[in-house]
């Protein structure tokens, strides 16, 4: 267990998962980190929800989806998208070429989910470019923006 101050926060890291089911289990409030600035851009999501009986039910429906049971109809889909990310990778090696892992690791996770939840093969990973990862950096990029303003702000105000 590690303890970090931020200010006048204190924060709790365990590494230990039969400590952190006991803490979840006695203390589900949420930092007031996830109220200033995660609740703007995420809105009442399962990863910020304050309500903790909202969060609960949610929780256990999240859990049901991602039983085993449930995750190895996907095994075959899984096995194909990395077994493509693996020879992207490999190709880069072999030519002695630079490449960004992240990048690709962002296309083969596109590309599961979409083949996963929609059933949509999106073939993300034979493409670098894809107007909807596009997109989500563009948005991200923006939220970075105004995360930066709201910290300089506060800062300035301070």
């Amino acid at each position: 267990m590690i303890r970090l101050w931020a200010a006048t926060d204190l924060y709790i890291i365990v590494a230990d998962a039969s400590v952190a089911n006991q803490v979840n289990a006695l203390a589900l409030t949420k930092a007031d980190f996830y109220e200033h600035f995660a609740t703007p851009y995420m809105r009442k999501g399962i990863l910020v929800d304050t309500n903790v009986p909202h969060w609960r039910a949610s929780r256990k429906v999240v859990t049901r989806v991602f039983h085993y049971s449930t995750l190895k109809a996907f095994l075959p889909i899984f096995h194909e998208e990395s077994r493509i990310l693996v020879e992207k990778m490999r190709r880069y090696a072999r030519g002695g070429s630079s490449f960004h892992p992240p990048r690709l690791m962002v296309l083969a996770t596109f590309s599961t989910i979409m083949r996963t939840t929609l059933g949509i093969n999106t073939h993300a990973q034979l493409s670098e470019e894809q107007p909807f990862i596009v997109a989500m950096h563009t948005i991200m990029q923006v939220c970075n923006l105004n995360f930066e303003l709201s910290i300089s702000t506060a800062l300035g105000a301070a």
